[in-house]
């Protein structure tokens, strides 16, 4: 692997045909299309190349030089035109935009990539026209809404990356309605319901409120898309909540509101009634979920919602079954992890949270640090303390004003190695680091 990374990253185009990288890998003792591709999905996810192999343009082309696809992306986002234009740009504009030479056949490709990492969106009913929701208006959008018998669903995050909100308006662009859409809001329309999803960042909080008829409907697609983004973020730490619905919630402009995990726990726990905090009236925990969302098989109702696993004091993002399985195999290794390991890591994560760094390498370090926290814990103590130690020293280089790329991927390297071959919590260790990655280097999120 090493023989074919170094003949990528010593070649000096931005991009090359997959024809071309193949036969790259050849001569570097790759024999086996199957293991080239390996290779390239290997170094996508930690940032050193970006090859899509499940997008149908995006597969035919080996991005060499992330940097390069970034300045192409925010030349469209810093292009003063489309900032005027609230986001709104079209193909047209991309040909004035992307004029040089080294972007001029790479256009579509360019643009499939700003879809891909949901920076843009085809507006619809407008063909070859998008939108940037990121420079849409901050300031929320006056419309009708009918306020009678709606369903109301909230998310409380611990920590709360940016950008969530506008990953969901792509992915639910075509569901707008009457483009009533904003930088931290949207409403969509579909089946005879409408839903207002609206992001409260200072807060922390996600707020999803559903009118009209078949409102479960709506609300259960809503949830499904918030999901999807969410597992993106591997220690994502928040809770759904649930207005309760005994007569005096029904009639308050602020119910109270449950845990949804704590509702499921009490579920699986044979307690299928709770109470009221402000009524102090029992209600059904099944009546609780069913008003919210369409119901699903009583079996696999734990799985389906269940949001965090308490593992050894810290919460780790359990999303399908075959992640819970492996729930056994985490909580037994933990017992190895050093505790002289655990204070750099918390050093780190002090570091991190006094540094005067951009919003959003503060967050990937903190995910990271996160990851390698609960890597740490499944490390013998030789390794977690060696893993610590790179994050301590990966932290200390990305806070300085002009971080040196020799320095701080040597401990990404560490960091990565480390994180092979141990299950879920190595591959958390992985995408948070490829992530911290791109950002280190100008790369795409």
């Amino acid at each position: 692997m090493g023989a074919g990374r170094e003949a990528l990253e010593s070649d000096t185009h931005n991009y090359i045909s997959l024809d071309q990288y193949l036969e790259l890998c050849k001569q570097s003792g790759f024999t086996e299309t199957k293991d080239s591709l390996q290779l390239s999905g290997y170094l996508n996810d930690i940032g050193v190349i970006l090859h899509f192999q499940d997008e149908p343009l995006l597969k035919k082309t080996v991005i060499l030089k992330p940097k390069w696809g970034t300045d192409a992306v925010y030349q469209v986002l810093d292009e003063p035109k489309v900032i005027e234009n609230k986001g709104r740009f079209n193909r047209v504009d991309l040909e004035a935009i992307w004029d040089e030479p080294e972007y001029e056949n790479m256009r579509d490709e360019l643009l499939q990539l700003m879809m891909k990492f949901k920076l843009c969106y085809e507006i619809p009913g407008e063909k070859n026209t998008y939108i940037a929701p990121q420079l849409l208006s901050g300031k929320q959008l006056e419309y009708p809404w009918n306020g009678n018998e709606n369903l109301y669903l909230q998310y409380k995050y611990e920590f709360m990356p940016k950008g969530i909100l506008l990953q969901f308006i792509v992915a639910m662009s075509d569901a707008i309605w009457d483009q009533t859409v904003w930088k931290s809001g949207v409403v969509l329309e579909s089946g005879g319901a409408r839903a207002e999803v609206i992001e409260y960042y200072g807060k922390r909080q996600i707020h999803v409120r559903v009118s009209g008829s078949n409102k479960k409907g709506l609300m259960t697609i809503v949830i499904h898309e918030l999901d999807k983004i969410h597992k993106a973020y591997k220690q994502l730490k928040y809770d759904k909540m649930i207005p309760c619905n005994c007569e005096k919630c029904k009639a308050a402009e602020t119910p109270h509101f449950y845990t949804l995990e704590r509702l499921l726990k009490r579920l699986e726990n044979k307690r299928d009634r709770v109470e009221c905090e402000i009524s102090y009236k029992e209600v059904s925990i099944r009546g609780l979920i069913d008003d919210v969302m369409e119901r699903i098989p009583e079996q696999e109702e734990r799985e389906a919602h269940v949001i965090h696993y308490h593992i050894e004091g810290d919460f780790i993002n359990q999303g399908d079954k075959k992640m819970t399985e492996n729930k056994i195999t985490i909580t037994n290794s933990t017992i190895h992890g050093s505790v002289v390991a655990a204070e750099s890591i918390k050093d780190s994560f002090n570091t991190i949270e006094k540094a005067d760094i951009k919003d959003d390498l503060k967050e990937q370090l903190k995910q990271l640090n996160q990851a390698v926290e609960a890597m740490a814990k499944a490390l013998p103590k030789e390794q977690a303390e060696e893993a610590a130690e790179d994050m301590q020293k990966l932290t200390e280089e990305a806070v300085k004003e002009k971080p040196k790329e020799k320095w701080y991927s040597v401990s990404i390297d560490g960091l990565i190695k480390a994180a092979q071959n141990i299950g879920e919590v190595g591959v958390a260790v992985i995408e948070a680091a490829g992530k911290v990655r791109k950002t280190l280097t100008g790369g795409l999120l």
